[in-house]
């Protein structure tokens, strides 16, 4: 596990301007941090590096809120007991993933946060939990190309990929999972977007849910919500 004393995430890709050729363009480059913890730092320290690794990560809607629900997850690993209790307290702002009010986008490039939490599975096989945090989507700022780029990186190294949406799933958020993370997977050479396909595990995570009167909470709400909506649209919406 990371040092304990580590608070805050750590940037492991970067999304920023740069001029090239005369022309400013977003590039997308690995994070090389001199001082502090690595990626191979966390991943091949002694109590981890025979672990099977579990990525979980988080994707979505600029200033949708992904970075204070990864924070809330790391409360909820953190917390030595299985009650409501962990829900208590406050989130601080300077501990976990960095977030704030406001219209300026935070995340830029992928974070992770550098502790590995051991739990074990359903069967008893022990693994290790990794946070990754992604910039956000349609912020006006990065093209389609970066937003499937970095997309695909993060859907490459997840076991779990979160998609995080407000009030329900839409049209519009099944598009984006099809032109962001589908064709990323695409884009990939075919041995890879095979074992992808098999391997990847995508979750909607709904905020704010809207539809609690008739679908509950959880996995087989929002399952009964999906096959009971697919019903009455049109046949282009039942294949996306």
């Amino acid at each position: 596990m990371a040092n304990p004393e580590t608070s805050v995430a750590i940037q492991v890709l970067s999304s920023r301007d740069e001029l090239i050729s005369g022309e400013l363009k977003r590039k997308i480059k690995i994070v090389q941090n001199r001082r502090g913890y690595t990626l191979e730092n966390i991943l091949c320290s002694k109590d981890v590096k025979d672990l099977q690794i579990l990525v979980f990560s988080i994707v979505g809607k600029t200033r949708g809120g992904k970075s204070l629900l990864l924070n809330l997850m790391i409360k909820y690993l953190e917390s030595q007991s299985e009650t409501e209790d962990w829900l208590s307290g406050i989130i601080s702002h300077e501990h976990g993933f960095t977030w704030k009010a406001g219209l300026d986008s935070v995340t830029r490039g992928i974070w992770i946060w550098p502790k590995i939490y051991r739990r074990k599975t359903n069967n008893g096989t022990e693994v290790g939990i990794l946070l990754v945090d992604n910039e956000g989507m349609f912020d006006g700022e990065a093209t389609d190309g970066e937003i499937i780029a970095l997309c695909g990186i993060s859907t490459a190294m997840s076991y779990i990929q979160m998609f995080n949406v407000k009030d329900k799933i839409t049209t519009d958020y099944l598009e984006t999972v099809e032109r962001n993370l589908v064709k990323g997977i695409e884009n990939m050479d075919s041995d890879q977007s095979a074992k992808l396909r098999d391997d990847y595990n995508l979750m909607f995570v709904v905020r704010d849910w809207v539809y609690e009167e008739d679908h509950s909470f959880g996995l087989e709400g929002g399952k009964t919500y999906i096959e009971r909506d697919s019903e009455r649209v049109s046949k282009q919406y039942r294949y996306i």
